[in-house]
């Protein structure tokens, strides 16, 4: 997702939030399950996506939570199906989820800063345009602070299950609570190469509800926790089998075979060869149009299935790719399987 949120655009606080819809009164009793009679603050759309608008939520509420350290617990109304059940699939409502947030308060703070709103309502975007569904273990590269104009190291979002809100089953289907959570870039980089539910649960133990401070520093900083990570990513590798992107071009025949791909896909190429195919894993790099499949065998080759290509990756290949594929521009050729190249551009 490029552009991402962090604004501090104008956002208007609603006077009531709306009744007699069986998805959106569900969600308040999970919120109430937690809060009790706690009355939040509701930021409505207008126009929401239902009557012809563009925005795809029709409001976002804010919980002053005070359990762990006093927080701002903000939570989507939209991505599920609030009213009439409109999709054809019964058992899910929506998307399947709406969106939360945890961010610290600080003590004379009357409402969740802009940013968070603007985050939420792109994110929301993202999923709606789309129709990729966020959920518990993915994570995404801000390209830049998750708060635009603030100084924060928190450049990345993980998203894991919302320690407080378990899945409801709503009169329109089940709904998902998926939490953002910022992380730092070689947090990010770490949570690639390792495994993002584990880090998750690395995160857990120093904030159990997952609270994003905008102030805090990377736990890589702490070098036992660093070494441990490195440990850990060295023995289990990698669980990111899959790359999607918009960027990637095939071309070739029987003797040539060259892959184009975006930098910021060559870098995830270099570093996933460790962590997926020296742990006898594929990596699948996935288009719109196409597919690309690195598997590991004895054998280098690359042969056509169907819509997919298939780069049968030996060992020596992998380290190949892995020590000379990055983010740099560039053609790369590999001496472990003449004719095949990755051009970075």
């Amino acid at each position: 997702m490029d552009g991402m949120v962090g604004d501090d655009e104008e956002t208007d606080l609603a006077g009531d939030i709306a009744t007699a819809s069986p998805g959106w009164e569900a969600i308040e009793a999970a919120l109430r399950d937690v809060y009790g009679d706690l009355q939040p603050l509701h930021w409505g759309s207008d126009p929401a996506a239902r009557l012809g608008g563009d925005e795809p939520l029709d409001g976002i509420s804010a919980y002053r939570a005070e359990r762990g350290r006093p927080h701002w617990h903000l939570v989507t109304f939209g991505l599920s199906e609030l009213y009439r059940k409109e999709l054809e699939e019964p058992s899910i409502s929506g998307f399947g989820l709406e969106l939360t947030l945890r961010l610290a308060r600080p003590p004379d703070e009357a409402q969740p800063p802009r940013w968070a709103l603007a985050m939420l309502r792109h994110l929301a975007g993202y999923v709606d345009r789309s129709g990729q569904v966020l959920e518990p273990g993915h994570h995404l590269n801000a390209n830049g602070p998750i708060a635009r104009d603030r100084d924060t190291a928190l450049s990345g979002l993980l998203f894991v299950a919302d320690p407080e809100l378990p899945p409801i089953e709503t009169p329109n289907g089940r709904v998902e609570f998926v939490q953002a959570v910022g992380v730092t870039l070689d947090e990010l980089v770490a949570i690639e190469a390792w495994d993002s539910a584990r880090f998750a649960e690395l995160l857990a133990t120093r904030d159990p509800l997952h609270v994003t401070d905008l102030a805090r520093t990377s736990v890589l900083a702490d070098p036992a926790t660093a070494a441990a990570v490195r440990a850990a990513t060295d023995r289990d590798g990698s669980s990111m089998g899959a790359l999607s992107t918009e960027r990637l071009q095939v071309t070739g025949d029987g003797r040539a075979l060259e892959l184009a791909v975006s930098p910021q896909i060559a870098g995830y190429l270099g570093r996933l060869m460790h962590g997926r195919l020296l742990h006898e894993r594929p990596l699948t790099v996935r288009a719109p149009h196409i597919e690309v499949l690195f598997e590991p065998a004895p054998v280098a080759e690359w042969k056509r299935d169907g819509e997919a290509i298939v780069v049968d990756t030996t060992p020596a290949l992998a380290r190949e790719i892995a020590g000379t594929v990055g983010a740099r521009p560039g053609v790369y050729g590999f001496r472990a399987l003449p004719g095949f190249t990755i051009r970075v551009q």
